[in-house]
């Protein structure tokens, strides 16, 4: 049986990266080993590449974004058996930060207050920035679903960000467009001034937590359920 795998690592002191053979790792207690079959390419990875996240560990292996199937069982595992095929989930709680140790285990974070955070932001403003990627029009539809105004800003792809204001638009919301070069220390206040210029006052970032929250709920029922009509496939 071959006892070792390849795998791109990233050398955080260097920030290199390099695709290597390494030992197949043993599935611990409640854990399984997972045979890759495809893997996507994350944010994230390239964030740790330019620097823009500092890594945690001197040594990284990136690609979280995985899905193949079991290749062996470690002690305890139960409702898993070899050969299943899963997608891996991109995170796991640290189980050491207060948000994580009252949430509790994977599974365990009750579904959003759809009370006070969110509908308390009816009517207020938010600025919204990297409104041109997915992740930020989904945040902007959701936001201009419970009545907020929008100052939307964006690196490059106006014309997405655009598209976001058009939604809030048709939701009745106002909605403001501008570029902005956040590598610049200077452009926050900037833009803070700018929005509340325009549309008046932003709101801070405890409300926009609530609606981020049920936001993240929503896309995670929705990926769930479209995971679940994928023939014989699970998620770990």
């Amino acid at each position: 049986m071959v006892d070792t795998m390849r795998a791109e690592r990233f050398y955080a002191e260097s920030k290199t990266i390099a695709v290597e053979d390494v030992p197949i790792p043993e599935p611990g207690p409640g854990e399984v080993l997972v045979k890759v079959a495809f893997c996507g390419i994350c944010h994230s990875d390239l964030s740790l590449i330019n620097g823009t996240f500092p890594s945690q560990r001197p040594v990284v292996t990136q690609g979280h974004e995985a899905s193949g199937t079991i290749a062996k069982l470690g002690p305890d595992v139960t409702g898993w058996a070899e050969g299943d095929r899963v997608i891996v989930a991109a995170g796991r709680p640290c189980m050491t930060c207060p948000r994580h140790r009252e949430a509790g285990p994977p599974g365990g974070q009750p579904d959003p207050d759809p009370g006070q955070a969110v509908t308390a932001l009816a009517g207020r403003v938010a600025m919204l920035t990297g409104a041109s990627g997915g992740i930020g029009k989904a945040v902007a539809r959701a936001l201009a679903d419970e009545g907020v105004d929008l100052f939307l800003t964006y690196g490059r792809h106006g014309d997405d960000a655009e598209e976001a204001a058009t939604y809030a638009r048709g939701e009745g919301r106002r909605a403001v467009v501008a570029p902005a070069d956040l590598a610049d220390p200077t452009a926050p206040a900037r833009l803070v001034e700018q929005a509340n210029g325009e549309l008046g006052g932003v709101v801070g970032g405890e409300g926009i937590r609530g609606v981020a929250t049920k936001l993240a709920h929503h896309l995670a029922q929705v990926a769930c359920a479209a995971f679940d009509r994928l023939d014989g496939v699970k998620r770990v």
